[in-house]
Parts: C-alpha cells; structure tokens; sequence
C-alpha cells in the first residue's frame, strides 16, 4: 500500500495528519490563530517540539489551552502534522478550513478509536473508524466504496491490523498527494502553538515561549530515520519480552516486574490474565452484560476471532465516536471513546502468544489503577 512506513515511525503511537486542499502553511496558521512560527525541520524535531506546548510531565500534561501544529506544503496541499494531537477531530476547526475545498484527515491514537475524515465544504462526506469500514458514515459515505475495496477495507471482516496504512492509502487516493518518511524527515515545516476550541482559556504566551526555546536548541535533526524501537530506553534483553511489542513495552513502563513475572506464568494463568483484563475494559465501557458481548469473550477467551455478525452486533451496543476524545472530570477518557477502545479487542484476534495477548488485553485496560488491581486478582504474579 505504501504507507507502512507510519508503523515504524516516531508518530506511531498518536498523531494527526491532515491535508488541506489550495492552502499554504502560512495560510493554515494563521486560520489556525498561530503565532510565533518557528521552522523546523524532521520528524524527530517534530515530536519533541509537540511536548513543549502542552508542557509535557512524564506521561500526563498540564493543560495550557494550545495545541501544536506543523504545517508544510506539497503538491497543491497544506500537509498539517499533530504529534499525539487531534485538532483537526474536531469540527470546530475543520468545518472553516474546508470552505471551499476539502480537508482529509487520517487520526490514530493508543487511547482511542481511529478515525478517518472527508470534508468538503464544511459538510463530511466521510467519517468512519478505518479499523470497522462498516462504520462509515457522512453526507455521501458510499461515494468512495469502489477506492476503499480496491485497497482492502472489507465490511464485516476481521481487522487484520492494517487500518493505518490503508487510512493513509486512502487519503493518498483523495488528495494525489503521498506521504512518507522521507518526507517528514527532509521537509522544513512551519510550526506553532494554536488555541484549542475545546478550552476556555489560553497560557498561549507560556506555550510559545517554550515551542521558540526549543527551536533555538542546537539538537541535530537526523538526516535518516530509521523505525523507532519500542523498547528504546528500557533494559529489557529478554527475546520473549521483545516479542510483545508495543503493548509489552508500555507495560514495562509503567511496571517492568509485572511483565516479568507474566512472562514466567504459565499459559493457562496468562489466558486468565487476558480474559480478566478485556472484561474489564467491557465493564469501564459499560458494556459487560449486554447482549453478545458475553458471546464475544467467549470467542476471545478460546483464541478465536470474534465472528463478523456477533461483531457487527456489539458495534450495535456502542455509541457513536464524538469528534474529538474528552476527557471526564475524573481524567478518564469519555464513555464513547472507551467503548469504542473495547470494540477494538473484539475486531482484532487474540495474538497466539499467550504472553503477547495477555499484554494487548492489559494495554486496553485504564493503567496503574488497573495493575494494583491485577496484582490483587493474581496473587500468584510476585513481583
């Protein structure tokens, strides 16, 4: 398809990527309400840049009202990069910029549901999570369905975990306009602090004194970059626990013993874990005892995909994905958004490795709160 380079990237684990048709950067910024445009240039740089704005604290972030965003210019389109962001979610912000054009987004993060957009004039022609094509939606969603079977989306079919790379593949269909990681690395972007409609307030001085600070470090922008590892930081050796991937290592982030002891469990107890961990996503989403949802665990429980018609039954269940995630007063990620996050575990199969699996399940689940609890529930797992 093209696009897997989005796998390995930096941006790999949020982003926001957005094309806006007949718009310069300078153009998008200013739109945006950004000031201060400082010019910057890889991927990497990017990333980083990203956490001043929000004033980034380990893995939380005190709120300053901004959001960040690298806008550059390719083919006739404005490119707009939002590490870990999702401004152009919303419809605040890409119902204006599309007047009289059309705006694509493709947006993916961990926490939530993935999400594809087609605007045109201010109205969406599509929305859909790339990973449930059957959940498109818009003024005209079926305009495109000849592009989406030709690149593999596939109605009612089990997701095979290849939905960004489609995404990506899909907005490349729209717009003409291909993106790679030679590209982001190579390719000088405007970058600003911009207010966020969803705040009230603004510490917009404060976000762009840090984004004009960083800019001015002499950190060298890497003239190729290469896949990222997910371990990368953590003394982890074990072939084992590599394996796990992505979800493996989060876990080691947040708490290394656990994930050794769950790697010297044996299979039945690690299947226990798993099944543990997606009831609990399905009972946070509130969702547990509805029906089909008891017969998809069934199905995961025993390592199976979840079959196409019970799956499109729990879709039923779930509520409709808001346009941006929100966050409650209690910093949980909103209802919508967490149901959404457990239709994930019923459209992806169990992964064969009982270990890889028991991870993927414990990733879903809401963090630190949830692995005091799986200490409690499994004694056994000294750490």
């Amino acid at each position: 398809m093209g696009a897997e380079w989005i796998v390995g990237s930096e941006l790999r684990e949020a982003y926001c990527v957005s094309l806006v048709r007949g718009r310069s950067a300078a153009g998008v910024v200013e739109a945006l309400g950004g000031a201060g445009v400082v010019e910057l240039r890889s991927l990497h740089r990017l990333v980083r840049a990203a956490e001043q704005v929000p004033f980034r604290t380990g893995k939380t972030y005190r709120a300053t009202g901004m959001a960040f965003v690298a806008v550059a210019e390719r083919d006739g389109w404005a490119v707009v990069v939002e590490p870990n962001g999702f401004l152009f979610t919303q419809a605040e912000v890409y119902r204006p910029l599309s007047a009289g054009t059309r705006v694509v987004t493709v947006y993916f993060s961990e926490h939530s549901a993935p999400l594809f957009l087609l605007v045109e004039n201010g109205v969406v022609q599509l929305r859909m999570d790339p990973s449930v094509p059957e959940s498109r939606e818009g003024a005209d969603p079926d305009a495109h369905a000849e592009a989406l079977a030709a690149l593999g989306f596939r109605d009612g079919e089990t997701s095979d975990g290849q939905h960004r790379e489609r995404a990506f593949a899909l907005a490349e269909r729209l717009t003409g306009v291909g993106l790679s990681q030679e590209f982001l690395t190579r390719t000088t972007f405007h970058c600003a602090a911009v207010p966020d409609p969803h705040h009230d307030t603004y510490a917009d001085d404060d976000a762009r004194q840090r984004l004009a600070e960083y800019a001015a470090t002499n950190e060298p922008a890497p003239e190729q970059e290469t896949e990222t590892d997910w371990w990368d930081g953590l003394v982890v050796t074990d072939d084992r626990l590599r394996a796990t991937g992505p979800a493996g290592a989060e876990l080691a982030r947040l708490d290394l013993p656990l994930l050794e002891a769950l790697s010297r469990a044996n299979d039945a107890t690690l299947h226990d874990v798993a099944q543990w961990a997606r009831e609990r996503v399905f009972a946070d989403a509130g969702l547990l005892g509805k029906s089909g949802i008891g017969a998809a665990l069934d199905h995961l429980r025993r390592g199976e995909p979840v079959p196409a018609g019970l799956r499109r039954k729990v879709s039923r269940r779930i509520l409709p994905l808001p346009d941006a995630p929100v966050l409650d007063a209690d910093g949980r990620l909103d209802l919508a958004s967490r149901q959404h996050l457990a239709m994930d575990l019923v459209l992806r199969p169990p992964d064969p490795d009982p270990l890889t699996a028991a991870c993927d399940a414990i990733a879903a689940t809401e963090g630190t709160p949830a692995l005091a609890a799986l200490r409690h529930a499994f004694p056994g797992l000294a750490g």
